[in-house]
């Protein structure tokens, strides 16, 4: 059976543009990021962004993902995308700062064999913004591939909204042991 057991955490208490966790421990196998996330200004729907180790990377980042919008109203597989890029994005997550007071949007990324110095690294995510109201506004997936052997050491995440990340938004690292 996995054990997940907790790297690390942050939950601000005053706005921030990024959150960064280093040194980052390579005893465990794989490792999740949980987020909950709200603007801290007035903007629409902000994407979580994250990157590995020291950025910018030198080694492309690919990726997928598919996003439903008005949820709620039956628009199923609104959109998709993918791309090469060297900095992480993972659509609909830092909840609009527009919608219901005190809701976070949600943001879950799955990165297996963090650690190894043999396989090149990949991930999953998903994530939703709700406002608290009948229709949620976007539930997004996406994975992703880093063309490199390297372990993950570091994991920096911003989003792009000018205002950054809003008070209570939490941040949190587990690394998973593998039976």
């Amino acid at each position: 059976m996995a054990t997940y057991k907790l790297i690390a955490k942050e939950t601000l208490a005053t706005t921030a543009t990024s959150v960064a966790f280093s040194s980052i421990p390579q005893s465990m196998d794989d490792m999740v990021l949980i987020v909950s996330a709200r603007e801290a200004g007035n903007a629409a729907y902000s994407r979580v962004l994250f990157t590995f180790n020291d950025p910018p990377q030198s080694t492309p980042i690919s990726f997928r993902y598919l996003y439903a919008s008005d949820v709620g109203g039956g628009t199923y597989g609104a959109g998709s995308g993918s791309g090469t890029t060297n900095v992480i994005s993972a659509y609909g997550v830092a909840q609009d700062y527009n919608t219901t007071a005190n809701v976070f949007g949600n943001l879950e990324v799955y990165f297996p064999n963090y650690s190894s110095s043999s396989v090149n690294k990949s991930w999953s995510w998903n994530g939703n913004s709700e406002n608290n109201a009948v229709n949620p506004q976007i539930i997004a997936v996406g994975a992703g591939l880093w063309a490199s052997t390297s372990p993950i050491s570091k994991l920096t995440i911003t989003t792009p909204a000018p205002s950054g990340f809003a008070v209570n938004s939490s941040f949190y690292l587990y690394g998973i042991k593998k039976a």
